[in-house]
């Protein structure tokens, strides 16, 4: 007669025997993330019991929400964004760099708004009440730089383009905030001269600027004294314009943030006369017509992760700036643009306010996940009072 015998019938009789080891399952490990222990009973029988206990580390990924895999999605529509984080050669896991990709980019159900309210810039999702500020008030906006589509005349009558005098192209953009004033760039402004650029306000082209346009010429560069070209943290600075601008339905100034703030994965705007396409980028040539185009604000860590090889990026911070654009690329600002704005309608009202300007980006713009980082303006409107007399229109907390 044949007899089949397993392995663990053999084990349980050399156990009956007292012969043998019998090893337990791994514990539960003691934490869920951040590097935990697991334990295991291993006891051997060879004359006697003798028992040890067995450990090893377990979950030794950080405590992070997407740690290996996509975490949810901010937003079920209109467009929000995910990241994940993978292991990196830093010895500190905490700072192995996020992926973020854009999620739920379709529209959300659109609404009937409500009596004296009228639909957002670009939605039909969301209303607003119009604006009674004298600042932050377009002509029109259409419903709908790089990638992006040509505006209309007094579509933002805030947009000023600094014209390299000699070359007669953008040298870079700017904001009316006072019919005395430009908000730029400080890197618009340190080691040049005055006299080497001047300023066309309601104006869409340069080289043929639109009838009732106003040129002017620079009075006097007040870059923010902490700016260095080592350090951008203060890229800001202010011209102050020989011709006091004449205001009307063309030609008006932004408002500034007075406490608003845009609120991460929010839709703004930018616009100016930078590069603005692929044939732009190879021949290195402006726009000579002002173009604008939707990006979304991002988490201050997607430009930190987009952006880590460039030597900037060390001093972004959330307090000086932000981050906008769209991980899918292809809509971006680019050369030409510093100094440009990042607009957003307030919280309250539909009035646009002026939430950043340009500062950099990646060299070569519109790639996907390489979106640009901006000065947040909200941080620096102390120090553009102190300069400037803008009549305050209120404090805004949403």
């Amino acid at each position: 007669m044949n007899y089949l015998i397993t392995t663990n019938a053999i084990h349980i009789f050399a156990l009956l025997l007292g012969f043998g080891q019998v090893t337990a399952q791994w514990s539960t490990c003691t934490r869920s993330c951040g590097g935990g222990t697991q334990t295991k009973k291993s006891c051997t029988f060879f004359g006697g019991k003798f028992c040890s206990t067995i450990s090893k580390g377990c979950n030794d990924f950080p405590c992070v929400t997407g740690w290996g895999i996509w975490s949810p999605c901010t937003k079920t529509c209109g467009g929000g964004h995910r990241f994940k984080v993978d292991r990196c050669g830093n010895s500190d896991m905490y700072k192995c760099p996020k992926n973020y990709e854009d999620c739920n980019t379709q529209a959300c159900k659109a609404i009937k708004c409500p009596r004296g309210q009228v639909y957002r810039y670009g939605e039909l999702s969301s209303c607003c009440k119009p604006s009674n500020e004298q600042c932050g008030v377009p002509k029109r906006v259409s419903r709908r730089v790089f990638s992006g589509e040509p505006s209309k005349l007094g579509q933002w009558p805030w947009a000023v383009v600094i014209v390299n005098r000699k070359k007669r192209i953008t040298h870079c953009s700017g904001n009316l905030i006072h019919p005395k004033w430009v908000l730029s760039a400080a890197h618009c402004m340190v080691g040049y001269s005055e006299s080497d650029v001047y300023a066309i306000l309601g104006t869409r082209t340069i080289k043929k600027p639109d009838i009732g346009s106003q040129t002017t010429d620079i009075l006097k560069f007040h870059p923010h004294k902490e700016y260095t070209d080592d350090n951008p943290t203060y890229d800001i600075g202010l011209l102050e314009i020989k011709k006091t601008a004449v205001i009307n339905s063309n030609v008006k100034p932004v408002c500034l943030p007075s406490g608003d703030r845009p609120s991460i994965d929010q839709s703004c705007v930018t616009a100016g006369w930078g590069i603005a396409d692929a044939q732009g980028l190879i021949t290195d040539t402006p726009s000579d017509y002002l173009i604008h185009v939707g990006l979304r604000i991002l988490p201050i860590d997607a430009c930190k992760s987009a952006l880590a090889r460039y030597y900037e990026t060390q001093y972004i911070t959330e307090k000086h700036n932000l981050c906008a654009g769209r991980y899918e690329g292809d809509k971006d600002t680019c050369r030409g643009d510093s100094g440009g704005p990042v607009i957003c309608q307030r919280c309250q009202t539909c009035g646009w306010y002026l939430a950043g300007t340009t500062v950099y980006g990646a060299r070569y713009c519109g790639l996907e996940n390489k979106p640009a980082i901006y000065m947040n303006i909200r941080n620096f409107q102390y120090w553009i009072e102190q300069k400037v007399p803008i009549k305050s229109s209120g404090f805004f907390v949403c």
